[in-house]
């Protein structure tokens, strides 16, 4: 697909620009609330210029019609969610956070696209990695066709054995 360094760059710009633009003015009165990574991203925001940002929401535009184009010849884009499954989290982090470039691309490397063009996009379990942490698939879609995404899903899911990882925390209690 054409263009995709080019989204990665523009997704990151307009994230920074749009984030400094909503939590700028609680950085200094609250500087303390904020995670280091969170500061980080602040600053590097504020180098960014109108100029930047506009080019970002350009390439923006030109990936969408990329994307227009691919979707009359395929009915869905199918990508691994990540490109690593879950990292462990250091306890050394636990107090004041992290901010690891690296780790944050992997993340987000096949997510950026449907999040800046805002085309529909879901992840469904479909495995396990060798050390038994899950491993998603991401389904993305036309606009206004986000109930074919989710019958595909269904039907992932529903051949996908599902187990317990090594290590589960329960965060949200019934």
């Amino acid at each position: 697909m054409p263009d995709l360094e080019l989204c990665r760059i523009a997704h990151a710009v307009t994230i920074l620009c749009e984030m400094a633009t909503g939590l700028g003015p609680y950085l200094e009165p609250q500087r303390q609330a904020f995670g280091r990574g969170t500061r980080l991203n602040l600053a590097l925001a504020r180098m960014l210029t109108g100029t930047d940002y506009v080019r970002a929401q350009q390439a923006r535009t030109r990936m969408t019609a990329h994307l227009e184009r691919l979707f009359q010849q395929v009915d869905a884009l199918i990508t691994p969610t990540t490109a690593c499954t879950a990292p462990l989290i250091r306890p050394d982090v636990m107090p004041h956070g992290e901010s690891d470039i690296t780790l944050t691309s992997a993340l987000m490397r096949f997510a950026f696209l449907a999040n800046l063009t805002g085309h529909p996009a879901l992840s469904v379990p479909c495995g396990h990695d060798g050390d038994g942490l899950p491993v998603g698939l991401q389904l993305m879609g036309r606009p206004w066709e986000e109930h074919r995404l989710l019958t595909w899903a269904d039907a992932v899911e529903a051949a996908v054995e599902r187990r317990t990882p090594p290590v589960l925390h329960r965060l949200l209690f019934a």
